[in-house]
């Protein structure tokens, strides 16, 4: 919990920066940061959410949450989560705090 609030007020005194990067059929609620190389697709994404670079997120819905880098994350909807690097997690509907290097499919 405390690394999540404290990712919430990180990203509340980075504000909004007009040059982040527009994506396809996604709606950002900001504050939210989005690393380089990202790919997102159909979602909704914050607040408060921190995406690490190179990250592929489809279908879905993220809010409160910090995501590694090298995720692949498709038709989930997490809230104060916390996702490690190198991950894919499909079909979830929860609350997750999950290590580096994991794979996992609740579809």
């Amino acid at each position: 919990d405390v690394l999540l609030e404290t990712n919430a007020i990180l990203l509340d005194k980075k504000g909004y920066s007009p040059d982040d990067p527009a994506f396809d059929n996604t709606i950002i609620v900001h504050p939210v940061s989005i690393g380089e190389g990202c790919k997102i697709f159909n979602s909704i994404i914050g607040p408060h959410v921190a995406i690490g670079a190179n990250t592929t997120i489809m279908e879905s819905i993220i809010q409160d949450s910090i995501i590694g880098s090298f995720t692949s994350l498709y038709d989930v909807a997490l809230k104060h989560s916390i996702i490690g690097n190198d991950t894919a997690v499909r079909g979830a509907r929860r609350s997750l705090n999950i290590g580096d290097n994991t794979e996992i499919n609740f579809s």
